[in-house]
């Protein structure tokens, strides 16, 4: 009767043999994630609009100051938007409706207007974002456009109106 080897003899080691000890992979795993921190942190700093560490910032070449970089540059600056203007302040109706055509666009000639624009432009930042607006107008158009004005609109009931 043959004797029962119990041990494991692989023919070759292998990669399983390398792994299958818990202390290489206790040993390797921190080593991997150590590599990938490095090729991670060499990526940031060699990205094309990054000072990396230790690079001195530059000076902006529009003031004396350190500044963020403007994203406009090189192309003309964006105008300007933010306002708080209310109506009252154009002494004609051509001033005010040239002011309107800023913030909305009319689908038909307007008669007259009353309005109060509250806009906080935040395009030009350093993160350009959505910007904030509150914008309150009431329109004197002619009986013929009201259809253009609104033919978007669902028709309801008075008592279908939320009061909230």
């Amino acid at each position: 009767m043959q004797k029962q080897n119990n041990k494991r003899n692989p023919k070759s080691p292998g990669i399983h043999a390398f792994f299958g000890k818990k202390r290489y992979i206790l040993i390797l795993l921190p080593l991997f994630l150590l590599l990938l921190f490095l090729f991670l942190l060499l990526l940031y700093c060699t990205a094309e609009n990054h000072k990396g560490p230790g690079r001195p910032d530059d000076f902006d070449s529009y003031s004396n100051s350190r500044v963020p970089p403007d994203n406009t540059r090189g192309s003309l600056p964006l105008p300007d938007y933010t306002t708080d203007t209310k109506s009252t302040v154009f002494e004609d109706r051509d001033g005010k409706l040239d002011f309107l055509d800023r913030y909305l666009d009319m689908p038909s000639e307007i008669i007259d207007t009353a309005y109060h624009i509250i806009y906080q432009d935040n395009s030009k930042g350093r993160v350009p974002g959505p910007s904030d607006y509150n914008i309150r107008a009431a329109f004197t158009v002619a009986a013929g456009d009201l259809p253009l004005w609104t033919k978007d609109m669902k028709k309801i009931l008075p008592e279908q109106v939320n009061p909230d």
